[in-house]
């Protein structure tokens, strides 16, 4: 061979060589082949998948606050044979059953294990913890993870899409049996999990909370930040366990419905409505004459008691709630101009609270109705008849009051990951005279009637009782009533809305007002309101 051809063939096994090195790189450094190479040489398990949490305004979690250990699991492997003492016993027979296997898997720990079992341990998160709050805004999950109600329910979809696996991986042999003696991988894997951010202010909540729960069996409190129209505490009673959804379904106190939400008969909060038809229609100087009863059609209606106020102003007849005052001026007034008020407050109308959450419109007797059945319009004058409504919308409507005249859709979700929600509808509903107007005579029955029990210690407040009928009646021969109370604080520049509603436990005065009167105080001190 000659020279000349010896290097011809050092120099095409050295280009081969290198074609081969090149080739070799870019498997090594291509993701996919790692991957499958990875994939070959080890066994993986998802035992855990998790959604995005819910956030208050301030970056508080609201879900996903508790955590719980588990342990990956060895078939034939002495320490996993110890580890029945630390699980559930409702896991028991499904440990011991997967022991027989020949996979590991992971089960969920009740006790912390000693350090000399060598087992592999790790944590999860818990969508819920036993002190969870606003559950019934929220909502809960079935067996599957789905969510069923409230805004698990409304942003199922976003959800879905943002799911975080939680695996563990152990190595295998060529044979594809696990090598015990290396130790199991945990690792996260799906979605960028960002949260939903609402607008709950998560103090707010919790007081508002430990408020109801020392007041009232069954009812509701909404708290609204007057400048927005946001949501900053919404409240359901009674309350119920997220985790444990079958023992809600099976009691019989309906846990599981949204009170705040749901539609009630709303007795004189409903008064402060007919005032501002009036006071927009010129009548703001309406007197009249109270005798404790007034006759329509040979049907007779009457005060609190058939207490007789004598000669009453607007003013006046809101502080005492006067019920002959109100229907007198709605006979004034007609029908219609009384619906279109109550419909600009948001009667009637469903409620989006965000994207996929829409809410019950309650009922609101229509027009034709009140204008044409005498009865019915005598009834709607002080909040009874077939007029219903929820709690928020009660909070929206006063609201409206608030701010000048200005109605702001109520709202609970700022934002959905990285995405601002979108704004909120507003529109004018009375002029700022009337409202400034109605904003006094309400201070005068916090401070001089039916609310005075609403009177909070640091600040002024306007608001309205009331105490509606509901046509039904409990064992003793009682008749059941719903109370509640409504207003905003302080008066000169109001900040908060705060409804309360009480079910069946007396007058609003007496059971709603102070509700009122505590959050209220609670929240002055949080958020170190300036006190005159």
């Amino acid at each position: 061979m000659t020279l000349k051809r010896v290097y011809t063939v050092f120099a095409l096994f050295a280009l081969a060589a290198n074609v081969l090195m090149i080739r070799l790189f870019f498997i090594i450094s291509n993701e996919s082949y790692a991957a499958e190479a990875a994939a070959q040489s080890s066994y993986t398990k998802t035992v855990a998948v998790s959604r995005p949490d819910f956030y208050d305004i301030n970056g508080l979690p609201l879900t996903g606050t508790s955590r719980s250990e588990s342990s990956v699991v060895f078939p034939g492997q002495s320490a996993g044979n110890l580890l029945a003492g630390y699980i559930a016993e409702e896991n028991v027979y499904f440990y011991k059953e997967a022991l027989l296997g020949s996979t590991p898997f992971a089960v969920k720990l009740v006790n912390s294990i000693p350090k000399e079992i060598p087992v592999t341990v790790f944590e999860t998160k818990e969508r819920y913890s036993s002190d969870a709050l606003a559950r019934h805004l929220i909502g809960y999950l079935d067996y599957s993870g789905g969510g069923v109600s409230g805004l698990e329910f409304a942003l199922e979809e976003y959800f879905e899409q943002h799911l975080t696996e939680t695996r563990f991986r152990v190595s295998v042999n060529a044979n594809r049996e696990i090598i015990e003696s290396v130790k199991a991988v945990i690792f996260d894997e799906g979605g960028e999990n960002e949260g939903v951010t609402l607008t709950l202010d998560r103090r707010i909540q919790f007081a508002a909370e430990r408020i109801a729960d020392e007041s009232f069996e069954r009812g509701a409190i909404v708290v609204l930040d007057c400048a927005s129209g946001e949501v900053r505490a919404m409240v359901s009673r009674p309350n119920f366990d997220q985790n444990d959804i079958a023992a809600a379904i099976a009691r019989e106190d309906a846990c599981l419905i949204n009170s705040a939400v749901s539609a009630y008969s709303l007795g004189s909060v409903y008064k402060p409505v007919i005032a501002a038809a009036a006071l927009e229609a010129g009548l703001g100087g309406f007197l009249y004459e109270c005798t404790g009863t007034i006759e329509v059609n040979e049907n007779s209606y009457s005060c609190n008691e058939g207490k007789a106020h004598g000669e009453l102003d607007m003013k006046t007849a809101l502080t005492h709630s006067c019920n002959t005052y109100f229907i007198a001026l709605g006979q004034r007034l007609g029908g219609e101009a009384i619906y279109n008020m109550a419909a600009s407050f948001g009667f009637g109308g469903n409620m989006r609270l965000g994207e996929g959450y829409c809410l019950s419109a309650g009922n609101m007797p229509y027009k034709g109705l009140l204008i044409n059945e005498e009865s019915e319009l005598i009834n709607h004058c002080f909040g009874q008849g077939k007029l219903l409504a929820s709690p928020l919308q009660v909070a929206a409507y006063m609201n409206c009051i608030a701010t000048g005249g200005l109605f702001f859709e109520p709202s609970v979700v700022k934002a959905v990951g990285s995405a601002e929600a979108e704004p909120r509808e507003q529109h004018r509903v009375m002029s700022e005279d009337a409202a400034s107007r109605l904003t006094e005579y309400l201070r005068s029955v916090t401070e001089n009637g039916t609310g005075e029990l609403g009177q909070p210690q640091y600040l002024s407040a306007s608001g309205k009782t009331g105490t509606a009928q509901t046509g039904r009646y409990n064992a003793d021969g009682s008749e059941a009533v719903i109370g509640w109370f409504s207003g905003f604080f302080p008066s000169e520049s109001p900040r908060y809305v705060i409804t309360v509603m009480v079910e069946n436990e007396g007058y609003g005065y007496m059971t709603a007002a102070p509700v009122f009167k505590q959050l209220a105080d609670f929240i002055t001190v949080y958020e170190q309101v300036e006190i005159p």
